[in-house]
């Protein structure tokens, strides 16, 4: 469960960099990744539940666990989206 709790953590953290990172029209676009994680470990939750926790030994906690990691990876697939794009907003800027 801690370790459940210091990716969550994480990714709130790093979704906080990059929105600081941003430019104040664009910030709002790092919160998107944080909901995208969330969305995306409530799925995961969701298969557990509807399942019967089969995939997993250690039933809840494990659940949770798992969910957290797709939430994260999730919020790290969304925030270098992010990132890349806002590189090609400035490449195209300087131009």
């Amino acid at each position: 469960m801690a370790i459940a709790m210091l990716l969550i953590g994480l990714a709130v953290v790093a979704t906080s960099v990059v929105g600081l990172l941003l430019p104040p029209g664009h910030r709002l676009e790092s919160l998107l990744a944080l909901v995208a994680g969330a969305g995306a470990g409530i799925a995961v939750l969701a298969v557990e539940v509807a399942t019967e926790f089969r995939f997993t030994t250690n039933g809840p906690t494990a659940a949770f666990l798992f969910a957290t990691i797709a939430g994260t990876v999730v919020v790290g697939v969304c925030l270098a989206v992010i990132v890349r794009q806002q590189g090609r907003r400035r490449v195209s800027d300087d131009a």
